[in-house]
């Protein structure tokens, strides 16, 4: 019922098409940056209401029990079940003029050389690695995770310059890889180009949103950075929980509680009535995208709008939406949960999009 049953190449073409051409039904929620009149936000509200109690033969709307505890991250992650292992290097290839994802190809000496090499560095024997990176690339001269490993090595050794040349160079050979861009910023950082190391760092959370390497690191350096970090944007205060027969919605108690109740009810008719897929986008298959995304979060800010006590965490929501950036809070919160490839196959513009968005709401100036 709450599986997500595509493919990730299909999901992935899918959600592109979406970006690229506009959000289809969605379109309207993001067009829609003010609150909505009270009876439109009333009317949908209703359907998903009314649609859920007969869609399911066992519903109820409970408390989330206090004494249970409940993380709200895990819960999306099941939610939104990850489709695919992350890959090792990942490129990306245009094949009949589509681009591809791939793992990025060494040769196999050159291989053997960056594993060997690797080990060696993590435990602290740059030395012995060094040469192994430079066999590497004598072999394959656009191995970038020997550039990578060898950069590492220049950092602890105290040659921030050479080291962020290094980095520099990967990033040519292959400007996908978070760690390429993690490197980077934390050289950068040291040579005291705060405003380059933050680009660096959303950078790495736009090819890895939510990361938590990243966000760890942004958070040791948020003071030289002037950075407050966020590991999360989107803290839902409720649980959809499949039952023999139906599904229950718990929720929490307190401020935005009536918010989250509408989002799960919104979240609960997409997920487990086809007929509904089919007359909002002509399919019934449960391949998650932006419409639905669009649909439920627009259905969680206009409310949390019209409450009188709105919590901080909805609020920032709301300015979300007003921003008209519903799409990349979707991407970055909650789509790219389900692949970690997601944002590879971004265009240059759409990237760029994320990382300004990033930059803004998570990798926040402090007094922002």
């Amino acid at each position: 019922m709450f599986g997500v049953g595509a493919t990730v190449s299909a999901m992935l073409a899918g959600l592109a098409m979406l970006l690229a051409a506009g959000c289809s039904g969605g379109e309207l929620f993001l067009r829609g940056v003010g609150p909505w009149p009270d009876e439109r936000l009333d009317r949908l509200v209703r359907i998903h209401e009314d649609r859920v109690g007969s869609e399911y033969d066992r519903f109820a709307i409970s408390p989330l029990d206090p004494d249970t505890p409940f993380d709200p991250q895990a819960w999306l992650d099941e939610l939104y079940a990850r489709s695919a292992k992350e890959l090792t290097y990942p490129e990306v290839v245009v094949v009949d003029g589509t681009p591809e994802l791939r793992p990025f190809r060494l040769a196999a000496g050159a291989a053997a050389a960056i594993a060997q090499a690797d080990g060696l560095r993590t435990a602290g024997n740059c030395p012995e690695a060094v040469p192994l990176y430079e066999q590497a690339l004598s072999i394959q001269a656009d191995a970038y995770p020997a550039k990578l490993g060898l950069g590492l090595c220049l950092l602890v050794s105290g040659k921030v310059a050479e080291a962020l040349e290094s980095f520099d160079q990967a990033r040519l050979d292959d400007a996908l890889d978070r760690r390429v861009h993690l490197a980077r910023a934390v050289a950068l950082v040291v040579l005291r180009k705060e405003d380059e190391a933050r680009k660096a760092m959303a950078t790495a959370l736009a090819l890895s949103p939510r990361n938590k390497e990243v966000l760890g690191l942004a958070k040791a350096y948020a003071g030289p950075l002037g950075l407050t970090i966020d590991d999360s944007l989107f803290k839902p205060l409720v649980h959809i929980k499949k039952v023999e027969g139906g599904l229950v919605i718990e929720v929490g108690e307190g401020p935005g509680a009536r918010a989250w109740r509408r989002w799960a009810l919104c979240k609960a008719l997409w997920r487990g009535d086809p007929d509904y897929r089919r007359r909002r986008i002509g399919r019934q298959d449960s391949q998650p995208g932006l419409d639905e995304e669009l649909e439920c979060l627009a259905v969680l800010v206009n409310t949390a709008e019209t409450d009188e006590d709105t919590p901080a965490d909805l609020a920032r929501l709301v300015r979300i939406y007003r921003a008209g950036r519903l799409d990349d809070l979707a991407v970055y919160e909650l789509l790219s949960r389900i692949d970690p490839h997601l944002t590879l196959l971004f265009t240059p513009e759409q990237r760029d999009r994320l990382i300004e968005f990033i930059e803004t709401y998570v990798l926040a100036a402090k007094g922002s």
